[in-house]
């Protein structure tokens, strides 16, 4: 741990004692960073603790930093929190590999029947062997813990993926991800047990994109036998639950599974549950009396494929909806190889459900995974020759598309991301994270060959969190120029279309914001010091920098010199990004004026109601997972000090939203490439003018967020103010744009 982190986290120590104040802490943080001493060297100079103090306290962290070892694995840290305890980061020591180690909470594990069920969660997992299902390590008591080892997945779960990605799954990622959920049921079905808990926090992604079932913790024989709650005690979750399970029947079979995956499948591609309602008993009496929604209703863009497979996996009689998790599967897989235009026949079947022989059970190990990345085509009665002739098409095509993608980012990892288009059908190309609608893609053709599926997502991990919270002040209006509009946890959205190619911008209301370096940081310079900006415009910006995928569409020329669709423009003029802004104003309906960010209006995106050097706070650290910088592993690349002590993944230029948004849910905010401000604005409305600046000023590109090649912490800070000439380029800036809310007869 540096010496910035022990320090913070002995003032944090502090407050939890209540041996200082917020107050005092502050001052004295602010004073360490000032003067370079340590906060326990300055409380005691100030007698504000006792020497003795500071080393009691001191050997306290020391010990609570320590190695913590409980049956042969050392915990290295908490990775979640759940219902029942904490989960941890842990090192089984005997095989040097991670693991995920569930501590049961000690209050709980005095209740006999949840520790029971715990035990049984890990019961049910080991009699289940299918990469599609979070396979069990260990199990037991050790030192008075109840603990449980389970297989290590990093890359989150299908809820935290699709807030990631704005709210919605395109329905490409969300047919793969519903595919291995099919999977990992059928080898539950084959143990002739029924999870009764699925749902999107319940899914959970490996680094490489696969989906595997887990939270067994409800799951139980078919029959019922192993049943541990009381009579009419609803269990699971009342928005997923099936109708027979809402009512409390003694006795549900797997087709209740399969109506918790179509809720799902609802829920991941519209942003929202199946049923709502005040609390969970409204919620199920719905679900008792409602029939499912058409996903449609919501979203009016999806594929028909998708939303009869939604309804007839939500039907309302068991013996209505697919029978059994294989059929499932192969009518999931059926629409991913569909084009947009070609229906396929989902009519409810009436046939009385089939169980799973013993042999079939005991041959669940022996079950083959085709992978989401590798497309497959629909199942085929007879072959005909235009399908043969398809085939090789869509065989040529892939392996076009694969050779093209390959030079989209080198990730440091094996890692790959998600990329698809919220244009409700199947996207022709890739998309970054964690995009509801991506950043510039090409739309697919009128009647596409079926594309292979695109990258996985990256394993993420955040400081920030989630911690959405979208900018005070007034809602925007609709807009003409968007295709599309809407909202989620960062705030308002909408999306413009230029020749297939799609960006994704947020409101900014008007509003007031400090600008600027606060006086404790280091290295401040006049021109950077705080002022209070009142914004008496709204605007929306883009999200991310502005792809290459996006400047090809509105006619960009193209001198980036590392090549990718969902890489940043590098490499640009001031002139030239400025002429950019131009060709969108008139490529859009109603001609909104879009242009460069003033500094003043980057700035406050950038703060996202934040007032440290930082979106992330004042510590170069919480930037981790945040920004693409000059880190650990591009240091070792390329045998230099690194400036920052962690390793986000990139030793280059990353493809955008390849890391967590800030707040307002702006992308690459800082690091990954520089971005274009300007310095005065004559042909704007004066008040657009940026107050930071005098009208006489030179017109300048002024450079805001730093790169993934930073050399100072300083050029990375929200109010940082390098500059270049108008006809100078750079492989480390780029430019990202908004548009002004006003449409061109408003001006």
């Amino acid at each position: 741990m540096n010496d910035s982190h022990h320090g913070k986290n002995f003032l944090q120590l502090c407050l939890n004692k209540r041996l200082l104040d917020k107050a005092q802490a502050k001052d004295i943080w602010q004073q360490s960073q000032q003067s370079g001493d340590s906060p326990q060297t300055l409380l005691v100079q100030q007698n504000l603790m006792a020497l003795h103090t500071v080393h009691a306290l001191e050997k306290e962290m020391r010990q609570a930093q320590e190695p913590r070892t409980i049956a042969g694995f050392r915990i290295i840290k908490p990775i979640g929190q759940g219902g029942m305890g904490t989960v941890y980061l842990a090192n089984q020591v005997s095989l040097n590999r991670e693991v995920a180690l569930k501590l049961m909470s000690p209050q709980i594990a005095t209740n006999p029947d949840a520790v029971e069920r715990f035990l049984r969660e890990a019961r049910v997992a080991a009699a289940v062997n299918h990469p599609n299902v979070i396979s069990i390590i260990d199990v037991g008591h050790a030192e008075g813990q109840v603990y449980m080892a389970l297989e290590l997945v990093t890359g989150g779960d299908a809820a935290q993926l699709t807030q990631r990605l704005g709210g919605t799954l395109p329905e490409t990622r969300a047919l793969e991800l519903l595919v291995d959920c099919a999977r990992g049921l059928q080898a539950l079905y084959e143990a002739r047990l029924v999870h009764r808990d699925l749902k999107p926090s319940n899914i959970f992604i490996t680094k490489d994109g696969a989906a595997k079932l887990g939270d067994l913790g409800l799951a139980r024989s078919e029959n019922g036998d192993d049943r541990l709650t009381v009579t009419g005690h609803l269990v699971g979750t009342p928005a997923f639950m099936s109708p027979e399970q809402a009512s409390g029947e003694d006795t549900i079979d797997i087709r209740s599974d399969i109506y918790s995956l179509g809720a799902t499948l609802f829920a991941l591609i519209t942003g929202r549950q199946p049923f709502i309602g005040n609390s969970p008993v409204a919620v199920a009496a719905k679900a008792l009396t409602q029939p499912a929604p058409d996903p449609r209703s919501i979203v009016p863009t999806l594929s028909a494929q998708i939303s009869n497979i939604v309804l007839r996996a939500m039907a309302k009689a068991p013996q209505d909806r697919f029978q059994t998790p294989q059929e499932l599967r192969e009518a999931l897989q059926d629409a991913l190889g569909q084009t947009p235009h070609t229906n396929i026949i989902l009519a409810p079947k009436t046939a009385t459900i089939s169980r799973p022989t013993d042999a079939a059970r005991g041959g669940t190990a022996a079950l083959k995974r085709v992978t989401t990345r590798q497309w497959r085509a629909p199942r085929q009665r007879r072959i005909q020759p235009t399908w043969v002739v398809l085939a090789l098409t869509i065989v040529i095509c892939g392996i076009l598309v694969t050779t093209f993608m390959g030079r989209d980012g080198k990730r440091l990892s094996a890692e790959t991301r998600v990329v698809a288009a919220d244009t409700g059908t199947p996207p022709a190309a890739p998309v970054a994270p964690p995009h509801a609608v991506p950043p510039a893609i090409p739309a697919p053709p009128q009647n596409p060959s079926p594309a292979p599926p695109p990258p996985q997502p990256v394993a993420v991990i955040s400081n920030i969190g989630n911690l959405a919270s979208p900018p005070p002040g007034i809602a925007p209006a609709r807009v003409p120029w968007a295709t599309t509009q809407g909202s989620d946890a960062f705030g308002h959205w909408a999306i413009i279309t230029i020749k297939g190619a799609s960006q994704r911008l947020r409101w900014i209301p008007p509003g007031k914001c400090v600008i600027g370096t606060p006086p404790h940081l280091p290295g401040r310079i006049e021109v950077e010091a705080e002022v209070v900006v009142e914004f008496t415009l709204g605007i929306w910006m883009a999200d991310t920098e502005c792809t290459q995928a996006f400047h090809a569409a509105i006619g960009g020329i193209e001198h980036s010199q590392k090549a990718g669709p969902n890489l940043p423009v590098t490499n640009i003029t001031l002139s030239e990004a400025m002429r950019c802004t131009n060709a969108i104003s008139k490529a859009l309906p109603g001609n909104p004026l879009a242009r460069l960010p003033s500094r003043a209006e980057w700035e406050r995106s950038c703060r996202a109601g934040s007032t440290t050097a930082f979106t992330s706070g004042d510590d170069p650290a919480s930037l981790k997972g945040l920004a693409n910088v000059f880190d650990v592993d591009r240091g070792k690349a390329y045998t230099l000090r690194p400036l920052h002590s962690f390793s986000d993944g990139f030793a280059d230029v990353a493809p955008v939203a390849s890391l967590q948004p800030n707040r307002w849910g702006l992308f690459d905010m800082h690091g990954n490439v520089g971005e274009y401000c300007l310095g005065t604005f004559s042909l704007l409305k004066d008040k657009q003018r940026d107050p930071m600046i005098g009208e006489q000023e030179p017109q300048v590109g002024f450079i805001k967020g730093g790169s993934f090649d930073s050399g100072s912490m300083a050029s990375l800070r929200c109010s940082s103010l390098p500059h270049i000439g108008t006809e100078s380029r750079s492989e480390n800036i780029g430019f990202r744009f908004l548009i002004e809310g006003r449409t061109s007869d408003q001006r």
